[in-house]
């Protein structure tokens, strides 16, 4: 895609994504594998004389994800059940590539599981935001030893559209919390079950 505001907003949304990730680490406060992060994005400018104009193309890198690639949710309200089998949900449904994942055990619901990270995570996001965003799209990689590494994050903004077709808005905000069950890492952080919505 040649839209360098495109490409611009794809590098806020990845810093912005990761300083609540960030935050949510620091107030978690467990092992590595709890660990969020999101890849870094950067923006290049080449030159190609094949595009026309002053052959000024834009895109964006970031460095290669190493791991089972994994879908935990996305920005219409699906969910990735954890337990093994995909919610599909009449909004879009989650992809999780790869075989299923044999160490999958569901644990009692107060027991910390690392793969109640990304739900956690959605709803921590539209906490500490006072309910103005709403970080979904957890995509990436797991592992025991660094925990998430992420890409491609959406944010659900009050201003809806400020971050392109894939902002839902409030819409999606509500989507999210249509399929979202709190979990114990959701109860650690402190989070409300039924969240106030968007107090201004």
């Amino acid at each position: 895609m040649r839209d360098r505001n495109f490409h611009v907003t794809s590098c806020r949304l990845s810093s912005e994504a990761e300083a609540i990730a960030q935050l949510f680490n620091r107030r978690l406060a467990l092992s590595d594998e709890f660990h969020v992060s999101f890849v870094q994005v950067t923006l290049y400018t080449v030159r190609d004389s094949s595009y026309g104009g002053d052959g000024r193309v834009p895109f964006v890198a970031e460095p290669e994800l190493e791991g089972r690639f994994t879908k935990w949710n996305n920005n219409n309200g699906g969910v990735a059940d954890v337990c093994g089998a995909l919610a599909r949900l009449s909004m879009g449904g989650i992809i999780e590539e790869g075989d299923e994942d044999e160490d999958r055990d569901c644990e009692p619901a107060e027991t910390f599981n690392h793969l109640d990270v990304p739900a956690a995570l959605s709803h921590f996001s539209f906490s500490v935001s006072h309910g103005r965003k709403l970080l979904c799209d957890i995509q990436g990689v797991h592992n025991a030893s660094d925990g998430f590494t992420l890409t491609d994050p959406v944010l659900h903004t009050l201003s809806k559209r400020r971050n392109g077709s894939t902002d839902k808005g409030e819409e999606g905000m509500n989507r999210f919390f249509a399929t979202h069950e709190c979990n114990a890492l959701c109860r650690r952080l402190g989070l409300n079950p039924e969240p106030p919505y968007h107090d201004n």
